[in-house]
């Protein structure tokens, strides 16, 4: 289903993730926008049939959006302290970095339905890890509810849109 809305293409893989951090940019600042990607990391069987062709072109696109180049220094001199978290898995992607950033003091929002675990006894483990170390658990579209704050301004309307378009479809939503 998703496959037929995106296509096969290499510009297709990469759309879902170029839009969000384009909102994410326009709300708040290159400057303070990071992403973190791993171009060989299977989960799931859930491959990329060309990778490199991929991440190439991800690349490109990331660096014409001019994203902090360090994001842990890029966030420090913000002097703000909330955090937005996801990683393809909970158990080992998103767990380690979420706790360390709570550790350090940060606000740490982890987004649940934006990672998995390759079994329910981990995926449990891991949010009540999370949990117990002050990491707020959330979902895509309460997070995107609460960074929009008014859907009637120009990123809020983006922002729903994004929601309509790609995220309650791929979750299966029947919301049309």
């Amino acid at each position: 289903m998703i496959l037929k809305r995106i296509g096969n293409s290499v510009e297709g893989r990469a759309r879902f993730v170029l839009e969000v951090l384009r909102a994410m940019v326009a709300e708040a600042g290159a400057d303070r926008v990071g992403v973190k990607i791993s171009p060989e990391m299977n989960y799931n069987s859930i491959t990329d049939a060309a990778p490199q062709q991929t991440y190439t072109y991800l690349v490109e696109k990331l660096r014409e959006l001019g994203l902090a180049p360090d994001f842990h220094d890029a966030v420090l001199a913000t002097g703000r302290k909330k955090l937005i978290m996801a990683g393809v898995t909970t158990d080992v992607c998103l767990i380690f970095p979420a706790i360390d950033a709570a550790l350090e003091g940060f606000a740490v929002q982890a987004v649940m339905d934006a990672s998995g675990s390759p079994s329910d006894l981990s995926e449990e483990f891991s949010r009540q890890r999370m949990h117990d170390a002050g990491v707020v658990l959330t979902a895509t579209n309460t997070l995107v509810a609460e960074i929009a704050k008014d859907w009637s301004t120009p990123a809020g309307q983006q922002l729903i849109g994004l929601l309509f378009s790609d995220v309650f479809p791929a979750l299966g939503a029947g919301i049309a």
